[in-house]
Order: structure tokens, then sequence, then C-alpha cells
């Protein structure tokens, strides 16, 4: 059987074929799978971007076979793969914390050995012009050092005058140590040993040929949870077994999701004394919070419950304990043991025997029957 090309365009009434003949038109094939020069799919498109943003990121998807090799190039520049200031991708590129300098042309090369295609996108910065890159919001982990940047333009640097502002409070040239602030060579602020008293707004002033602007951002810390709080213990003697529901709400997840809760338990000896804290269960789900039962406890056994929280950074403190609950007595779970019996007399029998261990006695003995 003979194949026959239609070039699209070109109709029956345009050349006569014979009936028995097959048709097979490039409408419905996978171009991507067809060689010849490279094809950009989706060009990069033109976008604004705030200084200070954290990332942006430019498509470009090509088809084409043989292989094609994408590059990018800034401002005619070839851009390096193996930059930190970009991530390079087979069809895509991500620029990294944003400056003023990042504004210009970036154009996406693709090329193999039968061409080159090639797209170009505008990105231009907007806002702020005299600050080059400025404070972020930004949640960081307490007791870690911060530096948050505030860079001049290159046109003001040398005429500018630039003040740090913490919760628009000015912040001295010199720092302030109380608050474990210094200022970088560089105009940045300098956070040591970041704590409670650093969660705020922060904001820098750049003033220059009568000209001035602010960029701020808020920083919160992130912290191990807080402990949990109202901690109860309920008594469910609804049905057998007995069980024991403790229940809390949660304190704050220190910024960072809580990822579960602990219970430990500690019992009341025949002392008087309280035994060590034991985890009776070792991980309560977020999506479980805030209840939980216990059971296996033994009969007639005081005890008491805490509850700690965990998210990614650690646990937090324990809660209070909550208030003692009492499991109801049941019979003992053991007979006594070592039962002997001796004549004393012609018409007497002494019976002996010693108690079953402690913590099967499930409540206080009472007495003992003799048969």
């Amino acid at each position: 059987m003979n194949t026959i090309w239609v070039k699209e365009g070109i109709s029956r009434d345009d050349e006569s074929l014979p009936p028995d003949e097959e048709e097979l038109s490039l409408e419905g094939i996978d171009q991507k799978s067809m060689p010849g020069a490279p094809v950009i799919i989706s060009p990069p498109k033109d976008v604004s971007f705030a200084v200070g943003m954290e990332s942006l990121k430019l498509n470009c998807v090509v088809s084409g076979l043989p292989a094609t090799s994408v590059t990018w190039r800034f401002n005619g520049v070839d851009i390096a793969t193996d930059s930190t200031k970009y991530d390079v991708t087979s069809n895509s590129l991500v620029i990294h914390e944003l400056k003023k300098s990042d504004s210009g042309s970036y154009s996406c090369i693709a090329k193999n050995i039968k061409g080159v295609a090639n797209a170009t996108a505008q990105v231009k910065s907007t806002g702020s012009n005299m600050i080059e890159f400025g404070p972020t919001n930004q949640s960081v982990v307490i007791g870690t050092n911060l530096m948050i940047p505030c860079e001049v333009s290159s046109e003001y640097k040398h005429s500018a005058q630039l003040t740090w502002f913490i919760n628009d409070e000015p912040i001295p040239n010199h720092g302030n140590p109380s608050l474990r602030l210094s200022r970088a060579p560089n105009g940045g602020l300098l956070i040591k040993q970041v704590g409670p008293d650093s969660i705020g707004e922060y904001r820098c002033t750049v003033r220059a040929n009568g000209r001035e602007e602010s960029a701020s951002a808020y920083l919160r810390i992130i912290e191990r949870p807080q402990m949990p709080t109202f901690v109860r213990a309920e008594l469910i003697n609804t049905t057998l077994p007995v069980k024991i529901r403790v229940s809390w709400i949660a304190g704050f997840d220190g910024n960072s999701p809580i990822i579960k809760h602990t219970i430990e338990m500690r019992v009341l000896g025949p002392t008087q004394l309280w035994s060590d804290w034991e985890v009776v269960v070792d991980n309560v789900p977020t999506e479980e919070c805030c209840s939980v039962l216990i059971d296996n406890l033994r009969p007639s056994v005081t005890a008491e419950f805490r509850v700690i929280a965990s998210n990614r950074y650690g646990s937090g403190k324990p809660s209070l304990p909550s208030a003692n609950v009492t499991m109801p007595q049941q019979p003992p779970a053991a007979a006594p043991r070592n039962v002997a019996a001796s004549a004393r007399s012609a018409n007497s029998i002494i019976v002996q025997w010693q108690q079953p261990q402690e913590e099967l006695w499930s409540g206080d003995i009472l007495g003992y029957i003799v048969r």
C-alpha cells in the first residue's frame, strides 16, 4: 500500500489521488517529536517586581529535535548555570533576592543542530529607586543572629543619610546594645541572638538630595511551642474497661506548626510520694488535638497528667499537672501466696499466708476469708 503525504492547504480538488490511496495529514501529529529547529512554545513574559522580593520565575518552554540546549542572557551577557543568584532549568530561570539592578532584558536562547530560536522579556523594578535592596518580612529561630539589609543605590550611596527604626523608634547610628542591635558597614542592621524583644517592624529610611524613601519589614521569631493550658483528667466509667480522658488547650505554636503532643503521667506511691514522670502516649497527632483516652491503668491507682507540645524546632515546656484522678478499686488480681496450715493443738489449726504483691491488690485489702 502506498502512502501519500498531503501538504496542508492542498485539497483533493488540487491533486487527483486514486480512491484506494491513503492520505496522511500533519494535523494532529505531535510536533515536539518532529525533527527540526527549536520552537519556543511558551516564551518568557514581561514582568515587574518589587525590590526585595525573594524570587522571580521566568518560563521558557521549548520543543525541538534533535536535543535542544537552552541558555539565558541578561542584558546580552550569558548567565552562569552555577550562579547562586540564579536557578537555571531546561524550561525556566529563577532570579533570587531581587534588587533594582536586576531590572533589564532577559533572553532565552534555544539551540540545536537544526537552528536557533530566542525570546526576550523585559523585567522592571517598581517602587523605590534609592534603596537597592531593602528589608523583607522574615521568621527566624530564636537565639540566631540576623542581618537585615538596606542597600542604597550606587548613584545615592555617597550622599545618602540612612536611618533605622524599630517600631517607629529611631535606632542610634552606633546601635542599641540593650536590644543587641548594631549597624553594619554596608548600611544593614545586625541583630545578635534574636529574642522576644526583637519582634516588630524594622524600617530603613534613606534621605538624599531633598528626597526620602523608606522600606520596612516585620520580624517574628520561631521558637518551641509554649506549654498547653487547662489540662484536665476525667474518669470515664460509663463503659468497661474504665478509661481516663485527658484534655487540654493548645498553647502558642512558636510560629511553627505543632506536629504532636506527648502525654506524661505520674502515680502516687504507697508512701504518698509521687513517682517520676513517664510517657504514656508519645504521639498525639495534631488532627486529634486536644483530647486522648488513657486505658490499661491499674485499679485504685491515683495519677495525674501533663502535656508537652512539639514543633519542628523541639519540645516546649510541660504543662502544669492536671488534678489527680483515682481509678476505681477492683477485686485483687492475685490470690494470697505461700498458704500453709499446721496443727497447733489437738483441736486447732494455724493457717498462714503472704499477701499478694502490692501491684496486684487492685485497691486496699480489707480482709481475708479462710475456707
